[in-house]
């Protein structure tokens, strides 16, 4: 038979919900508040613990970190929105992209940073140089290498080079 409560339910201790069959469900029409605040520090943790998935029909909002224990897959945008965001991959934070709130940083660990495109691609800014740098001890060289064949390298407008240029093979 159905309880029905017209004003407060309070209950001192556990209380257990139970339906016929594992799909017992609890049903508000109102804001459901949990005033536990039980910190988490795993997936079994914390003031409110589920099961099963979570779904949501509007914004979720997070006050703290949001510590996610597996894959992360979003259906559009990621927005990163404040000045000197970072976005870290790894498990030492090997590449790194950071916002200073004028411009970006790329930051690769000791491999290096390998861009590898499958078609032509193009790397242009609307304002300014593309300045190429090395910055390694000993021999530092910025190293440009094409295919194979008479373009393997083509310089579409002029060459400048400040210091010494040092040319092996054809010109």
């Amino acid at each position: 038979a159905d309880l029905w409560v017209g004003d407060d339910l309070n209950v001192l201790g556990d209380a257990a919900v139970t339906g016929l069959s594992t799909q017992a469900a609890i049903n508000a029409s109102g804001v459901v508040a949990i005033a536990d605040a039980t910190a988490a520090s795993s997936s079994t943790t914390g003031a409110l613990k589920v099961t099963g998935g979570i779904s949501t029909q509007a914004d979720l909002y997070v006050g703290d970190d949001l510590v996610v224990g597996d894959d992360l897959s979003i259906g559009d945008d990621l927005l990163l929105t404040s000045d000197s965001a970072v976005l870290s991959m790894g498990v030492g934070a090997d590449l790194t992209i950071t916002h200073s709130g004028t411009g970006a940083t790329i930051a690769a660990g000791a491999d290096g940073l390998d861009i590898t495109a499958a078609g032509a691609s193009v790397f242009k800014t609307t304002v300014g140089d593309i300045t190429l740098k090395s910055e390694a001890l000993g021999a530092s060289k910025v190293v440009l290498s094409g295919s194979s064949g008479p373009d393997s390298v083509h310089i579409q407008s002029e060459l400048t080079v400040t210091g010494d240029a040092v040319l092996a093979g054809n010109l």
